[in-house]
């Protein structure tokens, strides 16, 4: 399948038409896939948890549009911050295996691929900093 400029604006209006202001598509061919490759649609406004995944590190690559990625420690107090955009040379972010983190939405129409190195497994509330589930969304 080719993934073109119409296919993400078509994800782009559903996830301006979603509740979370955010849709993905998932491009495993099945459940028992042994990685995750997904494009996300994102709007400002969207609210991502601040989580992390401890089996896996997760690969960030902004299409179109601009986001901000916040890593946290474990006191939950804010370590750093990248802005990556699509078309400069902070495009691509690695997050580490067990890093607490969450991004934020800068510009309309953002298209993020995801990956990451593990089968689906949705976070647990264990892998969620509770003082930031008050203001998730999705």
């Amino acid at each position: 399948m080719i993934f073109d400029k119409c296919f993400f604006d078509s994800l782009s209006e559903k996830a301006k038409a979603s509740e979370c202001l955010c849709i993905n598509y998932d491009m495993r061919t099945s459940m028992d896939g042994q990685s995750q490759r997904i494009f996300n649609a994102l709007e400002p406004g969207t609210i991502f948890p601040i989580h992390r995944h401890q089996n896996t590190s997760e690969t960030v690559i902004v299409l179109w549009g601009a986001m901000r990625e916040d890593f946290y420690n474990d006191n939950g107090e804010l370590a750093a911050s990248y802005i990556l955009k699509a078309g400069t040379d902070n495009f691509i972010l690695q997050v580490p295996v067990g890093q607490w983190h969450t991004l934020t939405c800068l510009e309309s129409d953002t298209i993020l691929f995801n990956a990451k190195n593990r089968t689906y497994s949705p976070v647990s509330i264990d892998d969620i900093l509770i003082k930031s589930l008050n203001n998730h969304k999705c």
